[in-house]
């Protein structure tokens, strides 16, 4: 025979349990949020400009810096965030106007610099 005090001792251990297990079911939603996300950006950020049409270069980096700026809105992780955000105003900022090669080999280097660090932020 059980008394309250048992069944309330059952009630408190099953509640934990559940917890728990609500708790590593979170974690990992969240680690497939974030490697879903991941793709997405690493796909996002891997834009190269193209000297030859500097008009399509325009739009493809507003696009690929939009791109960004939504994954960063989406990220739980800060590390993630902020190195989405960087990149996404990278590629926002480029300037296609008068575009040289010089310049464009500089801000492939540079990109190149923090493609590794979105990269290192989705591990």
């Amino acid at each position: 025979m059980r008394t309250k005090g048992t069944n309330r001792a059952l009630v408190v251990v099953f509640a934990a349990l559940l917890l728990a297990g609500c708790e590593q079911l979170n974690d990992a939603a969240n680690t497939w949020d974030k490697a879903s996300l991941c793709v997405k950006a690493l796909k996002a950020a891997d834009f190269v400009p193209n000297l030859d049409d500097p008009a399509q270069t325009a739009r493809d980096a507003a696009t690929a810096s939009q791109e960004l700026s939504a994954l960063a809105d989406k990220a739980q992780d800060a590390t993630l965030r902020d190195a989405l955000t960087t990149m996404s105003d990278k590629v926002g900022g480029l300037n296609t106007a008068d575009l040289t090669a010089s310049q464009m080999q500089a801000f492939i280097d540079q990109k190149v610099d923090l493609y590794q660090s979105l990269s290192s932020a989705c591990q």
